[in-house]
């Protein structure tokens, strides 16, 4: 199995891919804010015990991430919009994400 830490570098960069191919862009705080949030320890911990564990796989992790970006942009396109903001993606991570992957609370 891949590096856990290059697996989630990898997700990440899937969700920038996501929102290049689709038009949008992403603020440098909104990426920042996204990094910081899913690097914290505790989330990673979380999210590579579930892979271990075989209850998510890392195509799941890469699939998050596409959602997260595909309901962030959503909400930036709703209000006119083709650049993301960090409460762009913190809205998608409450909408859409806390029900993939267990960053909630």
């Amino acid at each position: 199995m891949m590096n856990a830490e290059k697996e989630l570098e990898i997700a990440l960069s899937q969700f920038g891919d996501y929102l290049q191919a689709n038009g949008f862009a992403l603020t440098a705080d909104a990426k920042l804010w996204l990094r910081e949030y899913v690097m914290k320890e505790e989330w990673k911990e979380q999210i590579f015990s579930q892979i271990k564990r075989k209850e998510k796989k890392t195509e799941d992790l890469v699939e998050g991430f596409r959602k997260l970006a595909a309901v962030a942009s959503e909400i930036a396109f709703s209000e006119g919009r083709r650049t993301l903001t960090s409460q762009d993606v913190n809205k998608a991570v409450k909408k859409v994400f806390c029900r993939i992957w267990p960053f909630c609370k």
